[in-house]
């Protein structure tokens, strides 16, 4: 039995590679282990002021439709 850690940090939420590949890895070491725990902590979900998902994302959508 494993216990895995699952940090998530994008702003992208459910269309987020990275995070779809962390499930895809804990889905084959859950496979691999079976009882094995899960926890998740979305870094996006605390609060940091000057690094809101809404005004980063603007960031990276304002800088995209600048190119």
């Amino acid at each position: 039995m494993k216990h895995i850690l699952h940090l998530k940090s994008s702003i992208q939420g459910a269309t987020s590679y990275s995070i779809k590949l962390g499930h895809a890895i804990i889905g084959e070491i859950q496979e691999k282990y079976p009882g094995s725990t899960v926890e998740e902590l979305n870094l996006v979900d605390i609060e940091i002021p000057h690094l809101k998902p809404e005004v980063l994302h603007a960031f990276l959508y304002s800088q995209r439709s600048a190119d």
